[in-house]
């Protein structure tokens, strides 16, 4: 009996119409490029102190059911889309044949929620789990000179079921215009270009409150509501001027954009208002030496009402 192989397995996504209840019709599951998946529903045993005059244990009993995990998605200008929807929120799409699409973080709307598939294909009778009610909780970014322009993210659910039967049989598979390091096309700190960043680290976090399990649920979550979202992140930078030093031990508020583009389509994140925690470069070693700064990022006064924006350039006309 062969084993279940990684390179043959898959991961689908599909928007939800009610939440926690994966679709009976009109599916439109997309499967979708990853480099890793460890999703999973988990639900422990509990031990139980009851006395009984007798040393030997009474059985246990089961805890709540935990869905979670983290999955690692290739950026790609088709695909990373469906990430940005259900991380930040609804986009303003406009255009074609080459669309233009606008994530913003909502006001009060609430984050769309998923199906997530894993697929075990190879086994002799395939076997797959159906996670329903899924939101991401966490959403994070590395820019460094070069590499694969990875996107992780953690998500939180409310249930997972197994099946030999795939949630849907005809569900297509994203094409993958990856981005890579070398696609960075501008880099600005502040307003202007920048050439000194080293690396960029860019987390988005909706605080998803998970602690919703309620009497008489089975042990399911019986909700999953976003909190305040949190955008933060660190850089490391040559220190050949004082020019970030001075912004972060001034307190002066500041912004960063980072461009990816490939041919016409590309993909630019923007954070419009932020401040950077207060260090000093170390010397560490006799050659050059850097500044790492934290950040914290917020909506204030800025135009664009966001304190992040994703804008997306390609040619998919909806993310519906």
């Amino acid at each position: 009996m062969p084993q279940a192989k990684g390179s043959a397995s898959r991961v689908v996504l599909d928007w939800e119409n009610s939440f926690g209840v994966p679709k009976s019709t009109g599916k439109t599951g997309k499967i979708i490029p990853f480099n890793s998946c460890d999703l999973k529903k988990t639900r422990g045993l509990q031990s139980s102190e009851t006395i009984r005059a007798n040393r030997n244990p009474v059985e246990p009993y089961l805890d709540n059911i935990e869905v979670a995990g983290t999955i690692v998605f290739p950026v790609s200008l088709e695909a990373i889309g469906w990430i940005l929807k259900a991380a930040i929120g609804e986009p303003s799409s406009t255009g074609g044949p080459t669309y233009t699409h606008v994530f913003k973080i909502g006001a009060t709307a609430a984050l769309a929620s998923l199906i997530v598939e894993k697929g075990f294909t190879d086994l002799t009778t395939p076997y797959y789990e159906l996670y329903s009610g899924m939101k991401i909780n966490t959403l994070s970014l590395s820019v460094s000179p070069s590499g694969e322009l990875l996107a992780t993210c953690g998500f939180i659910g409310i249930q997972m079921a197994g099946s030999t039967t795939a949630y849907d049989s005809a569900a297509a598979a994203l094409a993958g215009t990856k981005m890579r390091m070398s696609d960075v096309s501008l880099i600005k700190e502040g307003g202007s270009a920048v050439t000194n960043l080293r690396t960029l680290e860019i987390a988005h976090s909706n605080d998803l409150d998970g602690d919703t399990f309620v009497i008489g649920g089975a042990g399911v979550r019986g909700s999953l509501n976003e909190g305040i979202a949190k955008i933060t992140g660190k850089l490391n930078a040559l220190f050949n001027n004082t020019t970030l030093l001075a912004k972060a031990t001034g307190a002066t508020e500041s912004s960063l954009q980072v461009t990816f583009t490939s041919g016409a389509y590309s993909l630019d994140i923007t954070i419009p208002e932020l401040y950077y925690a207060q260090n000093c470069p170390a010397i560490s070693t006799p050659k050059g030496v850097l500044l790492d700064l934290d950040f914290s990022a917020y909506y204030a006064n800025d135009a664009g009402a966001s304190a992040i924006i994703a804008t997306l350039v390609n040619t998919t006309a909806s993310y519906a």
